[in-house]
């Protein structure tokens, strides 16, 4: 989960989250020395960055990670769960799929380990944020990865970095037209070209 601004949002979402967690691996963009406050996570790892990252190299940094997953649970920092909203997100995912939960549905996804072993990782050219869970979705509809659109009560505040920063804002003019795009471009190419990273070669040539 990266993080850049309002870290107590973090917080507010893990007390929501109704069960346990294995890995709660959380990319501090902001470099600043809060630490999540829960219980419920079996391991924590906090890594603060010098810079931004921006989203799509926060997700990947998780994945690649964690390889040996069966899938990845990647939230919004200011989502909340509403009763019973965490066992019905999850109760739609499997290592094949992508399920997208909240509004805008990224807010909250699952994505099945062999989503990634087929169409890759994130494409880290839309930077910091936008589009790249747009051309993430897109290439796995292009390669008939089934996609759910779950109905579990996840409530998100839409673009709560953004509205804590009128430099933010300002910059997003310009970074939005320019990964909008990217996107475009990379619509024109087949899907299979657009694969970033072999997440079967990670496992193969494992020292783990």
């Amino acid at each position: 989960m990266p993080v850049l601004t309002e870290h107590w949002r973090v917080d507010a979402m893990l007390l929501s989250f109704e069960g346990r967690i294995g890995k709660l691996i959380c990319i501090d963009n902001g470099n600043s020395e809060w630490v999540p406050k829960t219980h419920k996570a079996q391991e924590v790892f906090v890594w603060r960055m010098p810079t931004n990252l921006g989203v799509a190299a926060s997700w990947n940094l998780g994945i690649k990670s964690t390889p040996f997953s069966a899938g990845w649970m990647l939230v919004n920092h200011d989502v909340q769960f509403g009763e019973g909203g965490t066992a019905a997100f999850y109760a739609s995912a499997d290592k094949t799929n992508i399920v997208l939960g909240g509004k805008p549905n990224w807010s909250c996804v699952w994505i099945g380990s062999q989503v990634v072993q087929t169409i890759g990782l994130f494409h880290e050219g839309f930077h910091p944020a936008y589009f790249e869970d747009t051309d993430f979705e897109s290439r796995a509809r292009r390669a008939n990865i089934e996609v759910v659109l779950s109905t579990a009560a996840v409530n998100h505040r839409n673009s709560s970095t953004l509205a804590s920063s009128e430099k933010f804002q300002q910059r997003n003019l310009l970074t939005f037209q320019s990964n909008m795009h990217r996107f475009n471009e990379r619509q024109q190419r087949p899907w299979q070209e657009l694969k970033d990273w072999e997440l079967d070669r990670r496992l193969l040539q494992s020292w783990d």
